[in-house]
């Protein structure tokens, strides 16, 4: 199968790229508001911080994908 760069790839790629950006706002947000809390601050348990902080990133990127819908 050959692969070539047209209109459809250019969107595709477009998508794609729109995707990762949305996605690195959402972590970006989330680490915001957890810093802004001062959640970070009270953390011992570093692992569940990250956790929260890309449920709270994965949860944000579902919400901007659906209005872009």
């Amino acid at each position: 199968m050959t692969v070539t760069s047209g209109p459809f790839f250019n969107v595709v790629d477009e998508d794609g790229r729109h995707r990762r950006e949305l996605r690195e706002r959402a972590l970006y947000s989330a680490t915001l508001l957890h810093c802004e809390t001062g959640d970070t601050m009270a953390i011992l348990d570093r692992e569940a911080a990250v956790k929260d902080v890309l449920a709270t990133a994965q949860q944000f990127y579902d919400w901007i994908a659906q209005e872009a819908r």
